[in-house]
């Protein structure tokens, strides 16, 4: 029983270890055009830590393909925790819109209402979520719309089941990428242009100075077609893509000012990228390395560091980085989002039952070990008293054996006391033949005594003495054929201590 009870404990540990140890960590994905990417960070003490880091160009597009390479990196790596993905910007469509309530609820109605002008597919088929950005003295609420059609979306998560991937949430990687900023920066009070250079699509942010992302939108230039240019000089096209985000931005947000450029993404292709933009703008231009500010465990970045130079690592990163709010951004479907309640539910009830089993077989091991401690100390108890026992037995046999000399040496002190008495008192009259002691009784005498009076007043002498009282005469008389001699016998009895 014993042994039961605490292989079971272990075990209940054990599992509970594991489901502890599993909510550290984070674990984020992202699927672009050419690359699969995946982090993976632990938190520890507030802290995050990049623990996995790794890229993998994909061979081609088609989703078996993608599929074999995924499951390839998730080989090397052990999934666990919170499971994060994100979506291209490319693929999202993104609305910024202003509503006449601060209430969720309600919220949730108007858009429900307002879905249907912002794009022209049917409700049935796409799946959208929101972010707040703010509200106002009036009542109002600024909301960032992400909708994307139903199809892309389903892609992603047959891709990700069929490596028995679940994510929690779906984001885009722009809003990601905003994130990175804002969790490495978060002193920067300026309202900033990003620019995220990724293989084949670069995407375009504004953050303001809250951190949140009011504007964005994605152009397909990337890496591959920067990489291309012979001349030190970026490509016509892209000046003229950033001039036009700044143009629509500035016509959305006319009170709001751009005071800083950020160049980050893929490493290789910033240096020449600042000076070309240089040339271009008056704004200030900052480059910012996706892994400058993060903590990092030893010899992550060894493997395929020089891969990773080409791609842009922000979106991934920032889903891991990104404060831990409810109010977070879910292109997850409706009815996939049910089941992560229900999955998340179904886990809250496994760790109760496992932390109740823990407890109870804790109390219930506790109990058995001052069980056990108690049955313990009586055993050792019993074969103290019986140690005890026999040693008392063994003392009792002696004090018996004691008592019997003891009894054996007082009655012959008595008798040499009452011989000594006799000796003192028996007159010169009187001959003793014989005396008989009785323990506990008293003392019978036979003799002679020349004179019949002699023998009565030997009587009235035993009685005065200290050991004998109410003496009795049993016969006196005259011998036959002898002059002057009487026989007698007297009993005297013992005078009670």
């Amino acid at each position: 029983m014993r042994i039961d009870i605490f292989t079971k404990l272990k075990e209940k540990t054990k599992k509970l270890k594991e489901l502890y140890s599993a909510s550290n960590y984070i674990s984020c994905l992202e699927i672009s055009e050419t690359h699969i990417k995946l982090a993976q960070f632990e938190k520890r003490k507030g802290e995050k830590k990049l623990v996995y880091l790794f890229t993998r160009k994909i061979p081609s597009s088609d989703e078996e393909t993608i599929i074999k390479t995924l499951k390839s990196v998730l080989s090397e790596i052990k999934i666990r925790g919170l499971f994060l993905s994100c979506l291209p910007r490319h693929q999202i469509t993104v609305r910024y819109i202003k509503l006449p309530s601060t209430k969720p609820e309600e919220l949730e109605a108007m858009l429900d209402f307002q879905i249907g002008k912002q794009i022209p597919y049917p409700k049935e088929e796409i799946t959208y979520s929101y972010v707040k950005l703010g509200m106002d003295s009036l009542g109002y609420t600024d909301l960032l719309l992400a909708i994307v059609h139903q199809e892309a979306v389903l892609k992603h998560l047959k891709i990700l089941d069929a490596c028995r991937i679940k994510p929690e949430r779906i984001s885009f990687d722009i809003l990601s990428t905003s994130e990175w900023f804002s969790s490495l920066y978060p002193d920067s009070k300026e309202t900033v242009l990003i620019i995220d250079v990724d293989t084949t699509y670069t995407n375009i942010g504004v953050i303001d100075s809250l951190g949140k992302l009011i504007f964005s939108r994605a152009i397909k230039i990337g890496v591959e077609d920067l990489e291309l240019e012979k001349e030190e000089r970026i490509t016509t096209d892209f000046i003229d893509e950033i001039k036009l985000s700044l143009s629509t931005f500035n016509k959305e947000k006319p009170n709001v000012k751009i005071e800083r450029m950020i160049l980050t993404g893929a490493v290789s292709i910033l240096d020449k990228l600042k000076k070309s933009l240089k040339e271009e703008f008056t704004t200030e231009i900052e480059i910012r390395l996706p892994l400058e500010k993060i903590k990092i465990k030893k010899d992550v970045l060894e493997e395929n560091w020089f891969d990773m130079h080409r791609v842009s690592l922000n979106a991934v990163l920032g889903l891991g980085l990104e404060k831990e709010t409810p109010e977070k951004l879910n292109l997850l479907p409706l009815f996939e989002k049910e089941k992560r309640i229900l999955e998340k539910k179904r886990i809250q009830i496994i760790f109760s039952i496992i932390l109740i089993s823990l407890i109870f077989l804790t109390a219930l091991g506790f109990l058995y070990k001052k069980f056990y401690e108690k049955l313990t100390l009586v055993r050792y108890f019993n074969n103290e008293l019986k140690k005890i026992n026999e040693k008392a037995q063994s003392l009792e046999e002696k004090k018996r054996n004691l008592e019997l000399i003891r009894e054996l040496f007082s009655d012959r002190t008595i008798s040499l006391d009452i011989l000594t008495e006799l000796y003192k008192i028996v007159p010169a009259e009187i001959d003793l033949v014989s005396f008989d002691f009785e323990d506990g009784k008293g003392l019978t005498l036979r003799g002679t005594s020349t004179e019949m009076a002699a023998v009565f007043r030997f009587v009235a002498t035993l009685d005065k003495s200290p050991y004998f009282s109410n003496s009795q005469v049993k016969y006196v008389r005259k011998r036959t054929g002898a002059e002057n001699l009487t026989d007698f016998e007297i009993f005297s009895p013992l005078k009670e201590k």
